[in-house]
């Protein structure tokens, strides 16, 4: 009964999605990978493929919440657009085996990243703070 993995892994992707803007590549990509022992280039496609669907159901909640800093949102998907597609050409080139160890290095770096960053300024949006600027 594979399509209950599969639900459960979409549920949970979903959830994930919603509450913290993740799911694709994070929690698709590993779970088809380890639990259910896709090759890692059908798992990065058919989590390609997800997250057209999970980022439109969230993107509609946290529009409706005001939450979607839309001029930021559409400068940085021109530039995803663009490069997703180049990312997917250098997929189909790459070997499985460093495809998992690359993929493995970028969640330790994510992680490592986001708990010894400082907590940034919240007095105002982030397009219009100075710190976001600096950097």
């Amino acid at each position: 009964m594979p399509y209950l993995s599969y639900l459960l892994i979409g549920c949970v992707a979903g959830f994930l999605g919603g509450l913290l803007g993740v799911g694709g590549g994070i929690i698709i990509v590993p779970a088809l990978i380890l639990l259910i022992g896709f090759e890692p280039k059908v798992a990065i496609g058919t989590s390609a493929a997800v997250i057209v669907f999970i980022a439109l159901s969230a993107v509609v909640r946290h529009g409706q919440g005001h939450n979607v800093a839309w001029p930021v949102a559409l400068v940085i998907a021109v530039g995803a657009i663009i490069c997703s597609y180049l990312g997917a050409c250098v997929t189909a080139k790459v070997d499985s085996y460093l495809l998992r160890r690359i993929f493995a290095l970028f969640l330790i770096a994510v992680a490592v990243r986001l708990l010894v960053a400082r907590q940034p300024n919240r007095s105002a949006p982030p397009w219009e703070r100075e710190d976001v600027h600096q950097r």
